[in-house]
């Protein structure tokens, strides 16, 4: 690696930030202690240090930053070793620090069918309680080219489309006033386990990354570095590319399928999408699939058990179906077709409860 890697990926970092007046409204950096976090904290700091001149007549700083920790508790000293060493790290560079311990509580009220999905509601509240408390609209967290390409293979295992292909965007609005970045997506981590060479600093290492008992952590430890190894040394930048290419598909499926149901809705109410159904038959069956995915998720209909199989279903049902037909789909919906003057319609309603 180059010897002005180090001042590079600074940069890299610090342009953004800035240029998008990010810092000016407040970054909060979601720091474990590990090597990916503790990189982009340095270069947060740096950043945040150096822009931050402040003088009688502008005493406030231009550029606002803070840390956020959580101690999940599941590894005793460790555990508490590494909030001694965020907190420490957080006070060298004299920076705000916020801490939260997981109790048992917190492991038994959110319940997300794992311990790994546990963990991310509770960093995730966290954070965005934090933040919102403190006045800043940035959560940054340290996810890098390696994550992405993890999270890319770990759903094409599970099954999944377009949308999942897309894996983790570098910005997500988690709700009106707070925005999650992910500041290192372009970076592979050995990149930034250089970069903590070249500044001579140190982190943490969580042991139990080593084990084999999340599926993720089966993919980072055995799946990728078989690929790396035996097929394509190059498999996280493919991925990642893969997951580019999904983005933009996604992004211009969404703005094709918004103007699209803007000429084939004929109503929606909160529990009834009526569509022109003549409109929409001219279209082949993957847009009509699309159409349909899309109408769920803007309308928040429940997804449970609508998967590709069910899409398709309906799907076929619509081109296929006759005016007075219905069909009961999962979670309670109601596919029906008819006709309404010389119009004919096909209406998606949820099922009505039974008294």
């Amino acid at each position: 690696m180059e010897p002005q890697f180090q001042p590079r990926l600074e940069r890299q970092i610090e342009y953004p930030l800035l240029e998008q007046h990010w810092m000016q409204h407040g970054v909060l950096a979601a720091v474990s202690g590990g090597a990916d976090s503790t990189a982009m904290l340095h270069c947060l700091a740096r950043c945040f240090h150096k822009n931050n001149i402040t003088s009688e007549n502008n005493p406030a700083p231009k550029i606002k930053l803070a840390v956020g920790h959580i101690n999940h508790k599941l590894r005793g000293k460790d555990s508490d070793d590494d909030a001694d060493f965020v907190r420490q790290l957080a006070e060298h560079y004299k920076l705000d620090y916020y801490e939260y311990s997981i109790a048992q509580a917190d492991w038994q009220n959110i319940k997300t069918g794992s311990k790994e999905g546990d963990a991310r509601s509770i960093r995730q509240r966290f954070l965005v309680e934090t933040a919102e408390k403190i006045g800043f609209r940035y959560v940054a967290t340290a996810h890098t080219a390696d994550d992405q390409a993890e999270t890319v293979l770990h759903r094409l295992i599970r099954g999944t489309g377009i949308k999942g292909l897309a894996g983790i965007r570098p910005f997500r609005q988690i709700n009106a006033a707070i925005t999650l970045l992910r500041l290192l997506l372009f970076c592979d981590r050995s990149y930034l386990l250089e970069y903590l060479r070249q500044i001579n600093a140190e982190y943490r290492t969580d042991s139990t990354n080593a084990e084999n008992e999340f599926t993720r952590n089966k993919i980072r430890n055995i799946l990728l570095p078989l690929l790396r190894d035996t097929f394509n040394s190059e498999i996280n930048r493919s991925l990642c590319r893969l997951s580019d290419i999904a983005d933009e598909t996604e992004n211009t499926l969404t703005e094709l399928t918004d103007n699209l149901l803007e000429q084939i809705m004929l109503s929606e109410r909160e529990n009834e999408i009526v569509l022109d159904t003549d409109k929409l038959r001219r279209y082949s069956s993957p847009v009509i699939r699309e159409m349909f995915i899309h109408i769920w998720r803007k309308h928040n209909l429940p997804l449970q058990g609508m998967e590709f199989l069910r899409w398709n279903e309906m799907t076929f049902f619509f081109e296929s179906g006759k005016t007075g037909e219905q069909r009961q789909f999962y979670s309670g919906m109601i596919a029906e077709h008819q006709k309404h003057g010389v119009l004919q319609i096909f209406i998606i309603r949820r099922k009505e409860p039974q008294v």
